[in-house]
């Protein structure tokens, strides 16, 4: 797994054949000697534009710092990793990401598997179709970020932030779903599939959606209108809180099968 101070290595191979100082690398980066030191020694990270740049600066593609690559520059020595080629652009899978901010990003798909991620920010990203299995995502931020036909795999996601994310048609299966704040997000046929939703508050308007065969902790709607949605629970539904919710009639059915508590829905009319 590449971690930190693997990153930090590389990045210092590569000043080196390029025959440069760290201070010369700060001056065309724009910051500071001492965070080119603290990025080399593994203790912290530069963010998606500077790796960027820095790979434009010391003739690699970005893939280098994070994947299999090679030295641009015509007779440099080829530098190799245990990872996988993707066809397309750098694989940042199989990695440890921790205070990174990858807003805008795009593109991704299935280039992001096995990672670790923590505190690290997708601001206003297009993470489309993106395929995570077995990552590790904790206090990240999604906030406006299009997370649409994504999949996400026996995975952790916990204390996220997805305030205005686009879920539509993502799912997240035999996966931990803990204490993110949802505020505003898009739900439009979002599947959780043998998963532990746990600490959680849901509000807006479901269409479509499922809970099939998940174990549902501390979980409340609040102000939920539910469209053609179902729910199929292992343990029953007794505990889960709704309030102020509303669901048409085939949503009812489903909860009442659930012996769920109703008495804070009302029939969508």
């Amino acid at each position: 797994m590449t971690t930190t101070v693997i990153v930090g290595e590389k990045i210092a191979s590569a000043r080196k054949n390029k025959n440069m100082m760290q201070t010369d690398l700060a001056k065309k980066l724009s910051v500071s000697p001492q965070a080119i030191g603290k990025w080399e020694r593994g203790e912290s990270m530069p963010d998606i534009l500077t790796f960027n740049r820095m790979a434009e600066i010391l003739g690699v593609d970005i893939g280098y710092f994070v994947g299999k690559s090679q030295i641009q520059e015509t007779g440099e020595q080829e530098i190799k990793t245990s990872e996988p080629e993707t066809k397309k652009g750098f694989n940042m899978s199989w990695a440890s990401w921790v205070d990174a901010d990858f807003s805008g990003l795009k593109g991704l798909a299935e280039k992001f598997k096995a990672s670790n991620i923590q505190n690290c920010s997708f601001v206003g990203s297009d993470l489309s179709n993106l395929m995570l299995k077995a990552n590790n995502v904790v206090k990240s931020n999604f906030t406006n970020a299009i997370l649409q036909n994504s999949q996400f795999k026996s995975s952790v996601i916990r204390d996220c932030n997805l305030t205005n994310a686009n879920l539509s048609q993502t799912v997240f299966s035999t996966s931990s779903f803990r204490n993110n704040n949802l505020t505003g997000v898009t739900w439009n046929n979002t599947v959780f599939k043998m998963s532990a939703v746990i600490d959680s508050t849901f509000s807006g308007s479901m269409t479509d959606c499922q809970f099939v065969n998940c174990r549902l902790t501390k979980i409340v709607f609040s102000g939920v209108t539910f469209i053609n949605c179902f729910f199929k629970s292992n343990q029953g539904m007794k505990k889960v809180i709704f309030k102020d919710c509303k669901a048409d009639s085939l949503t009812l059915a489903f909860l009442k099968n659930e012996k769920a508590d109703l008495s804070g829905v009302t029939l969508l009319k």
